[in-house]
């Protein structure tokens, strides 16, 4: 099987950030100002649910390229350099977004 570190980065690092976004999700929630009108799908909300869906994805994504079948791997090409840093550089937006 292809278990290589490179096809789990992905799913893990999408894992990572949906935790982060369901625990600020939830520190909304609970930190909300008394003062304002609650609405049900305010910003705590959108944002568990978005971080929610995110890590149920990353899951499914991790599973599947974990546990599928080697004789319908398709040998891509690695990602050089400049792809690496575009990469890096997505989710570090993603990450400041988020924060």
């Amino acid at each position: 099987m292809n278990k290589s570190k490179s096809s789990l980065f992905e799913p893990f690092a999408s894992l990572l950030l949906g935790l982060t976004s369901v625990i600020e999700g939830i520190r909304l929630i609970i930190n909300s100002d008394q003062q304002n009108v609650y609405q049900a799908l305010g910003p705590g909300g959108y944002i568990l649910l978005v971080g929610l869906a995110l890590m149920i994805c990353s899951l499914v994504y991790a599973y599947f390229s974990w546990v599928r079948n080697p004789s319908t791997v398709v040998n891509k090409p690695v990602a050089n350099r400049g792809q690496k840093s575009q990469i890096f550089k997505v989710i570090l937006a993603m990450i400041l977004y988020i924060t």
